[in-house]
């Protein structure tokens, strides 16, 4: 594996890392021995041609998935198996591929869930998502919905776009929805799995700068098979061929690296 000593670390300890995580999948190693860490601050990409292993990487990483060997650590903390409500609590925000919003339900509706949910009310039938149940189901007199609405005004997102069913909105207001739900419970480590599918490069692009403009201090990292996508938001790139990092450095460090062309031309998608 390549690596570059120069990547910014600014001197602080691992927000989360991976330490010889494995995963199989029907005997497949999707990921094999898999060490990284991603400093607190640092803007990390992971990337990879399709199936390449970067969902199951976040997924790790943020500790819904148990790997078949190895740990991961979140602040120091041995963290896997969680429940995705469970995320609020350590801190961790993420993104899903396919955005994962519920259709049939506003815009507020969506990031309002994402916020309950992170309070610890699990399953979409306990969720209170119309407007006569909301202030009941808080458990308190902090105006939940107001900082959904909050959520999506500082995605960009007005109050008309707040109040329509997800499934009428286009495809770049969907995933500043998808955004909101994950920065509504402040996170200190945002995950974001594939920020630019389904945009065409402009919207990628300007959603990325959108990300970064928004992530403050936060450790922040994003996934996506497009390398070129992610070297002008990146710290640090991490390549991923057949379940292994085989490039770990700066953009123009990688973008040189001729491990990242053989990972592409002579990648197969893993399923």
């Amino acid at each position: 594996m390549t690596t570059d000593p120069t990547v910014p670390t600014y001197g602080r300890p691992p927000a989360c890392e991976l330490v010889g995580v494995t995963v199989d999948r029907g005997g497949h190693a999707v990921l094999a021995g898999v060490d990284l860490a991603v400093a607190v601050g640092q803007v990390v990409a992971l990337v990879a041609p399709p199936g390449g292993g970067k969902t199951t990487l976040l997924d790790v990483l943020g500790g819904t998935r148990r790997p078949d060997a190895g740990i991961a650590r979140r602040d120091g903390r041995v963290v896997s198996g969680l429940r995705p409500d469970q995320l609020g609590e350590l801190g961790i925000g993420r993104t899903l591929q396919g955005l994962g919003l519920f259709h049939g339900r506003t815009a507020e509706e969506n990031v309002l869930a994402a916020l309950l949910q992170g309070r610890g009310l699990r399953g979409k039938r306990r969720l209170p998502l119309w407007p006569g149940r909301r202030r009941k189901a808080s458990g308190s007199r902090e105006d939940l919905p107001g900082r959904a609405r909050a959520a999506l005004a500082e995605v960009g997102l007005d109050a008309a776009a707040a109040g329509r069913r997800v499934e009428q909105l286009d495809d770049p207001q969907r995933a500043r929805v998808a955004l909101a739900r994950a920065l509504v419970t402040d996170p200190t480590l945002l995950l974001l799995d594939g920020p630019g599918m389904g945009l065409a490069q402009s919207e990628a692009v300007a959603f990325l700068e959108l990300v970064v403009r928004l992530r403050r201090d936060r450790t922040l990292v994003l996934a996506d098979r497009d390398p070129r996508l992610v070297a002008g938001v990146a710290d640090r790139i991490v390549v991923l061929d057949s379940g292994r990092v085989v490039v770990d450095g700066a953009p123009e460090q990688v973008r040189r690296d001729p491990a990242l062309r053989r990972a592409y031309i002579g990648s197969r998608p893993a399923g």
